[in-house]
């Protein structure tokens, strides 16, 4: 006997029957949907297991090209809880607007999906939009047991408190790439409830952006929806404020995406509208804003009158209603191009259309309460929209077939974003500006603290940075609501004119001891808060893979800078003296100014993965909002704890390592020199270490394992140290510490900020990168006074690295759960929203 056909080729064979048979109508069809379930699948049985006999002209069907689509079906359908009834649901009188469930979930009965399948399949649909779906592995039961897994599934989990969501069937051998995006966590201020903040779509509006393989340009964007029901809420009859609030966003939405892939962009919205298309005026925004039509009023045979109707409702005090609750709206770039729409009427046994139902017992003989509403669009013009660029699809054959027997897609490159490569080279130039001048003022802050006050000091100066650099970080919280502009080109400014008053004051600070230490708290401050400004906005302006692609070179731009402010006070240090340095390192700050400007006018929209979050009230800035806010995200505290060993562990490293140079070099020139000569290595290192290995570690290793590379290369460096705790010993540990630390942990934490929206971003990531990196400076100052100081234990060197190893582990074990925890943030967000 011939051997039985894989099940994707069973199904293809079936629809070409299918296909074959609609000429002569649907009572010629019936008897094929019937065999398909019925005679060979014994009941509850997978399709998958069938051993299908295709019958003769069916043929096999391999993987459509583009080129050869002459139309597109795409269809709505609201399924009905599928997989399961959720229960009786009704108003909660203890919380007006909530619900409470009155009766348990239920399965589905057999007949009802079975049928809900037949109608898919007998109208061949290529895309589905779907109401009520229970979860993504309910959708892909169905689609297993029931489509043959004909079909791609797609759902992003939304609002609603049963869980009925929304979601997508793609056909598999249709070579599409698809991009799911959500907008659940779009807010309104709700005026029923006294303009509390809450989120507006019930479910969702998420989105299919549709391409074709490795082109950038979409073919078509598909919007669906659920939009609330008319259940009443308090203050707000049939739930109508809301509906039109939602339908008024939906027009936004349907803008947005306008904006971003052009006004002509082929455009539908499909799905439950939970009210009559044909009348209902909280549907004025989509036909006036958004500019879409009616798919049922397009084509050659517009529908009128019953023939519209889509689903049925049968109170038991009152008269039946009928309306045209579903549909599939189109953009006017669509319009010309919709053959037909049309409505699924479910049929008898015989083939036979049912009637409308016209009781609710009527309609319980149906699947569901809903009819599928579909439309048929010429397929070749939305094609050439994009094809200059359609190479990539036509080299695209059924050769590259896969084990499922449906092609797969080779993977697209992603396709530049305009703007990202001048915005990029920015970035990086001023990347290299704010080390550099970093590099300049650290060694004359080294020479002049630790010639006059020597190592001991440092456990104060740890202590005392940490308060100055926590109010720093208040008084930049204040400001944060600030445009983005004015927040970070003051702040700029603030920093710039520090350093030419410091210049001012060096005479007065080589000879005070007072005056030196208060410049060392302040260059803490300068040093952290201009890196934090460069990595807050290269984190704000890029997104996705931009991110994986270009924060490695921004590391190497500043491993450069580090090596050129490192030569600029090596070799100049003795001809200019260090107080002139400062003057260098300022006229190199404020050449960032202008690469900032540049940066602002450059036009440039980053794919991004972060949901649209609550618009934050005055009373959600300030240090003990943004500590509540990090404290209550596991992903945030995990990020705070990461930055918070990021400073304490490599200062017990600092502390070691200025304690061995002290004893080997005492003047203020020997000190600069020999710490910018280290600088000078240790950069050289950074460069070739960002230029070569972070791009390969972000894209390769991942986000999580890079992470791990500075705590464990510190856990090795102690323990050297704790063994021979010399000067070379000291430095071979630096190095090997921070080249990770400055390199490719430090693209990695950066990578992780991606994740939180853009105010968020500028609250939090200021707070954890100044207040809590110097807090636990402070921590590591109180540490090692105690260890140290001679009133306390005074240990020597290599006890101090040993009571490092401990911390050490602490700190790999902060980077294991932040890398869980970012992984747990990219997966709960949408996938990235490309330009």
């Amino acid at each position: 006997p011939a051997a039985p056909a894989a099940p994707a080729e069973a199904l293809k064979a079936f629809t070409a029957e299918l296909t074959q048979a609609k000429p002569g109508g649907d009572a010629a069809a019936a008897p094929l949907l019937g065999r398909f379930f019925d005679a060979e699948v014994s009941k509850g049985a997978p399709v998958n297991a069938v051993a299908a006999k295709p019958s003769a002209g069916g043929g096999n069907l391999l993987q459509r090209s583009l080129a050869s689509l002459k139309e597109l079906r795409v269809g709505t359908y609201n399924v009905l809880n599928l997989m399961e009834k959720v229960g009786k649901h009704v108003p909660d009188p203890a919380n007006p607007g909530k619900m409470i469930k009155v009766s348990e979930r239920t399965p589905k009965e057999e007949w009802q999906l079975r049928e809900q399948a037949k109608a898919i399949l007998e109208l061949n649909l290529d895309v589905v939009a779907l109401q009520e779906v229970e979860t993504i592995a309910a959708l892909d039961e169905f689609n297993q047991r029931y489509l043959g897994g004909a079909y791609k599934t797609m759902l992003i989990e939304g609002n609603d408190p049963r869980g009925i969501d929304i979601a997508f069937l793609v056909k598999k051998d249709i070579p599409f790439s698809v991009e799911q995006r959500s907008h659940k966590g779009e807010t309104w201020n709700d005026p029923t409830q006294g303009g509390a903040q809450t989120t507006i779509f019930s479910r969702d509006l998420t989105s299919l952006v549709v391409r074709a393989p490795g082109i950038a340009k979409p073919l078509f964007v598909l919007l669906g929806t659920h939009f609330k029901s008319k259940r009443d809420r308090p203050g707000d009859p049939d739930s109508e404020v809301l509906r039109t609030a939602q339908m008024k966003r939906a027009a936004e939405v349907a803008a947005r995406y306008k904006a971003e892939f052009g006004d002509d962009v082929p455009l539908m919205l499909a799905g439950d509208f939970n009210g009559d298309l044909n009348g209902g005026p909280e549907f004025a925004p989509l036909w006036g804003e958004a500019g879409l039509t009616n798919s049922l009023d397009l084509g050659d045979k517009p529908l009128r009158g019953e023939d519209r109707v889509t689903h049925t409702y049968h109170p038991k005090d009152g008269p039946s209603h009928f309306a045209q609750m579903d549909g599939v709206l189109v953009s006017k770039s669509l319009a010309g191009l919709v053959r037909r729409a049309e409505i699924y009427r479910y049929k008898n046994p015989d083939g036979t259309v049912k009637p409308i139902p016209r009781t609710y017992k009527e309609r319980e003989k149906n699947p569901s309460d809903h009819f599928p509403l579909f439309m048929t669009l010429d397929f070749q013009p939305l094609l050439r929209r994009i094809q200059t660029t359609l190479s990539a699809v036509e080299a695209f054959g059924p050769e590259v077939q896969g084990r499922s027997g449906v092609t797969e897609v080779p993977a697209a490159k992603p396709a530049a974003v305009p703007g990202e490569r001048k915005l990029a080279v920015l970035g990086m130039l001023w990347s290299f500006l704010a080390i550099a001048s970093m590099y300049i003022v650290m060694p004359v802050r080294s020479a002049f603290l630790l010639t006059q006050h020597g190592p001991d000091v440092l456990p104060w100066v740890f202590m005392a940075s940490a308060v100055f650099t926590g109010l720093a970080a208040w008084a930049y919280g204040k400001f944060s609501r600030r445009p983005r502009a004015q927040l970070i080109g003051g702040t700029l400014a603030v920093l710039g004119l520090g350093l030419v008053g410091w210049w001012l004051a060096a005479p007065v600070a080589m000879a005070s001891a007072p005056v030196s230490f208060a410049f060392s708290m302040w260059t803490d401050a300068f040093s952290i808060m201009s890196v934090t400004l460069f990595w807050t906005y290269a984190a704000d302006r890029f997104k996705g893979e931009a991110v994986k692609s270009w924060f490695g070179f921004f590391a190497a731009a500043g491993a450069l800078g580090s090596i050129v402010g490192s030569g600029v006070t090596r070799y100049l240090v003795a001809a200019v003296g260090a107080p002139s340095l400062l003057l260098i390192a300022a006229a190199t700050f404020a050449a960032i100014g202008l690469v900032f400007w540049a940066m602002e006018k450059t036009k440039y929209e980053a794919p991004s993965t972060a949901q649209a979050a609550p618009a934050p009230k005055a009373s959600d800035y300030g240090a003990w909002a943004t500590a509540k806010l990090i404290a209550a995200s596991p992903f945030l505290l995990a990020l705070a704890g990461l930055v918070f060993f990021e400073r304490l562990v490599p200062d017990f490293m600092q502390y070691l390592f200025n304690l061995q140079a002290q004893q080997a070099y005492t003047t203020k020139e020997a000190m600069a020199a020999f710490m910018a000569g280290f600088g000078m290595i240790a950069g050289a290192a950074s460069l070739v270490v960002s230029a070569v290995a972070t791009r390969w570690m972000l894209k390769t290793v991942g986000v999580g394992k890079t992470l791990m590379s500075a705590p464990l290369m510190s856990l090795l460096g102690f323990a050297a140290m704790g063994v021979a705790p010399t000067l070379p010993v000291t430095i071979g540990a630096n190095l090997a510490e921070g080249l990770p630390r400055y390199t490719v942990f430090k693209a990695a934490k950066e990578a992780t900020y991606t994740t939180a929206d853009k105010d968020v971003m500028y609250r939090v990531k200021a707070y954890i990168e100044m207040f809590v990196y110097r807090f636990a400076r402070g921590i590591a100052g109180l540490i090692l006074l105690f260890l140290t100081g001679p009133a306390f234990l005074a240990w020597g060197p290599s006890a101090v690295a040993w009571a490092a190893v401990p911390l050490s582990l602490a700190w790999v074990y902060v980077a294991w759960r932040v890398a869980r925890e970012h992984r747990r943030a990219e997966a709960a967000k949408p996938p990235a929203r490309p330009s």
